[in-house]
């Protein structure tokens, strides 16, 4: 234990001589493993930044994780509450902000008035107001609405008071996708009125009136609506920066077995994902990031090439130790050991701070791109 003691005490003072070339080598090997952390750093920021752009150009139709039901409710099994916890269950832990809960009714002849009928918890998130004013949470004695497009009246029936409080339009189409036509006047970003279509819709009438209230207990309880067609949503909008490039295979994987489960339940479930638009950004993505991979690796190469060379003048002088070791009777195992603490020390504290080093540009790069630190 005595011999192995002294043996690292000559490794150590020979560490801190200036001329034993340990010193050049560390730092060649702090330089390059710097070069290299910043290299995975740039790629993973520039992967997800590619990520997100692609995830901007997916149309807004399409652009969210939708999990439906479609029918009439029939026994306490498909009374909302009961499908709000199924939905709750099968995505608990997912990783996009929501789920945002609304209901839309077909549209048909209620209480005399042909109508469209929709409901959304947290209402004022989703629309943009013309004019009036948003509406209170619909209740049994009075429901109010916003009325997103078409004319007429609205249904007033013991169980259903329909009160138009303002005009609006939908945000996007991201919400209720392809329950509504792209050009719907009912949202804002439709590519056209449908008075102004092509020429099949000339002849048509005009479409019925559709309102958006606040909250789907009362309406999905209304004896009124009893009957109706109706379809609940939960919606969970896919962002620019929501999934990151590392999250979308979780991504997928949650939502395929949410469809599995809740299929399992009913079939009157649905989930849609943007399954193949979020992996062709993934594979676009991932192409970019090895092109920069290369050209960066070639760099960290390079530094790493200057380290061997500075070792070579390290590996003289321990050469030499050992020799003068060897004269002085030292055994095998000691020049060894004396070898051995060396080339660790030299390899173990240059990379260590070449990862702190690096780790720390990462960072200062990744929150000046807006890129999670972590």
């Amino acid at each position: 234990m005595r011999a192995a003691t002294v043996v690292a005490g000559l490794a150590w003072t020979r560490l801190r001589r200036r001329d034993s070339g340990a010193v050049v080598a560390m730092l060649g090997l702090a330089v390059a493993t710097v070069v290299l952390a910043g290299v995975l750093a740039g790629v993973t920021i520039a992967t997800d930044r590619s990520t997100a752009l692609a995830i901007e150009r997916i149309p807004a139709s399409e652009r969210s994780v939708r999990a439906a039901w479609f029918g009439i409710p029939g026994d306490a099994s498909e009374r909302l509450a009961s499908l709000d916890g199924a939905v709750d269950e099968a995505f608990a832990g997912f990783g996009l902000d929501g789920p945002t809960r609304l209901v839309l009714f077909r549209e048909s002849t209620v209480a005399g008035r042909f109508v469209g009928i929709t409901a959304i918890e947290g209402v004022a998130d989703h629309v943009l107001l013309r004019s009036g004013r948003l509406p209170r949470r619909c209740a049994p004695e009075r429901c109010e609405v916003l009325r997103l497009r078409g004319r007429g009246a609205l249904p007033d029936a013991p169980g259903l008071r329909l009160v138009e409080v303002g005009t609006a339009t939908l945000r996007s189409r991201q919400l209720y996708g392809d329950f509504l036509l792209s050009n719907d006047a009912a949202v804002a970003d439709a590519t056209i009125p449908p008075e102004l279509g092509d020429t099949s819709e000339y002849h048509r009438p005009p479409p019925p009136p559709l309102v958006v209230a606040e909250g789907r207990a009362w309406l999905e309880a209304s004896p009124a609506l009893a009957r109706t067609y109706r379809t609940y949503a939960w919606v969970w909008p896919v962002a620019s920066g929501a999934p990151r490039l590392w999250e979308v295979d979780e991504l997928v994987a949650r939502s395929e077995r949410a469809r599995v489960e809740l299929t399992e339940r009913s079939s009157s479930f649905g989930v849609d994902a943007p399954v193949e638009e979020l992996r062709e950004a993934e594979r676009s993505a991932n192409v970019a990031g090895t092109r920069l991979l290369l050209v960066g690796g070639e760099g960290a190469a390079l530094l790493l090439a200057f380290t061997i060379l500075a070792a070579r003048g390290m590996r003289r002088d321990l050469g030499a130790a050992r020799r003068r070791l060897t004269w002085s009777g030292a055994q095998r195992w000691q020049l060894s050991l004396l070898s051995g603490i060396e080339s660790s020390a030299v390899a173990l504290i240059g990379v260590a701070l070449g990862w702190l080093a690096g780790i720390a540009v990462a960072a200062i790069v990744a929150s000046a791109a807006g890129a999670p630190v972590g």
